[in-house]
């Protein structure tokens, strides 16, 4: 998409240029436009990658939940401790169901 921009750009500017219908001051902002274009277009350039982090400074993939770099699983959560109180909980025993 840029490029198409910056090549419409270039041809009416060129058009302009050639009718004599644009000022200086008009082409020297298109041709920063244009410098602006042709370093996105270096810096694009797959030669330019630097690649990944040497082997010795990379770390474990990281995971959600966990900080990144630590090797040891999360403990798992303490079960939940339940607590009856005296006449709110009724277990019903052979006898209350003979009854």
């Amino acid at each position: 998409m840029l490029t198409a921009f910056v090549a419409l750009l270039a041809l009416l500017s060129a058009n302009d240029l050639l009718a004599g219908a644009v000022e200086t001051t008009r082409l020297v902002s298109h041709g920063f436009v244009l410098a602006g274009y042709a370093i996105v277009v270096a810096l694009s350039r797959p030669a330019l990658d630097p690649g990944g982090p040497p082997a010795d400074r990379q770390r474990p993939p990281w995971r959600l939940g966990r900080p990144p770099g630590l090797d040891d699983p999360a403990p798992a959560p303490a079960p939940a401790r339940l607590r009856l109180i005296q006449g709110q909980a009724h277990v019903k025993t052979r006898r209350d169901r003979a009854a």
